[in-house]
């Protein structure tokens, strides 16, 4: 059996919406280890360039953003990222499709 372990995530019991943020790390991984941007022609057409866009803001939102806030996340930031959520699961549908074109 395969194990994604959440780094964003304390040890213990978490409510399931929390687990959808494991996205967030799957967008970073893939950005950092694989690095799509030296194997994949972004700008072969209009949804490769519409997803790659979308692919580095969600990784910059991680990865840059995220970690550089100085105050616990409020109502409306919680609300932002459950529906960063939803691009991520439109953008993985795809994401690895279009790398081995």
């Amino acid at each position: 059996m395969k194990v994604l372990k959440i780094h964003t995530l304390e040890k213990g019991w978490c409510d399931k919406d929390y687990l959808l943020l494991a996205g967030f790390q799957i967008i970073v991984g893939f950005v950092e280890k694989e690095k799509p941007d030296q194997i994949v022609d972004w700008n072969f057409d209009f949804k490769h360039k519409l997803a790659w866009k979308e692919i580095r803001s969600l990784y910059r939102r991680w990865a840059q953003t995220r970690p550089a806030r100085r105050s616990p996340p409020d109502e409306k930031s919680f609300r932002d990222s459950n529906c960063k959520v939803i691009h991520i699961d439109n953008i993985t549908q795809n994401m690895y499709c279009m790398s081995v074109q």
